[in-house]
């Protein structure tokens, strides 16, 4: 049964070469790619040079947005207040002051007081003037 055993395992690994035998066959060349052919140029065809460029980020850049944007939607010129639109912006907080824009101008100053309704709430006008569709962000 030994026997049996040990012809089987020596049929499955193939016969035994001797040390002398495989050192003098040279190993097999690996086979050549084209990672490190280079096409050439037609003639007259400038060379780019490559500057050594800074690392890739690690991390996409990210670019801050307004926390607080809205619309004037509604002006009381004669009692000071205007309401504002954050359709698709978080409420600021009560008494947070926001800056109103008409063309990227600055023209006028609000101060929030509330009440808030769904997505607008009030603001003092504290300087300035308003208009309906003026732009009410953080200065």
């Amino acid at each position: 049964m030994v026997a049996l055993s040990l012809g089987l395992v020596a049929c499955r690994h193939g016969p035994q070469k001797s040390t002398s035998e495989a050192a003098a066959k040279p190993a097999p060349a690996l086979a050549r790619t084209n990672r490190s052919a280079t096409i050439p140029k037609p003639p007259g065809a400038r060379q780019s040079v490559s500057k050594p460029s800074e690392p890739a980020p690690r991390y996409p850049s990210v670019t801050p947005v307004d926390v607080a944007f809205a619309k004037v939607v509604v002006v009381r010129p004669t009692l000071r207040f205007v309401v504002l639109d954050f359709s698709l912006q978080p409420l600021p907080r009560i008494h947070q002051r926001l800056s109103l824009f008409r063309q990227d101008q600055k023209v006028g100053e609000v101060t929030v007081t509330g009440p808030a309704r769904g997505s607008t709430i009030v603001a003092d006008l504290l300087s300035g003037e308003a208009q309906v569709g003026d732009d009410a962000r953080v200065d």
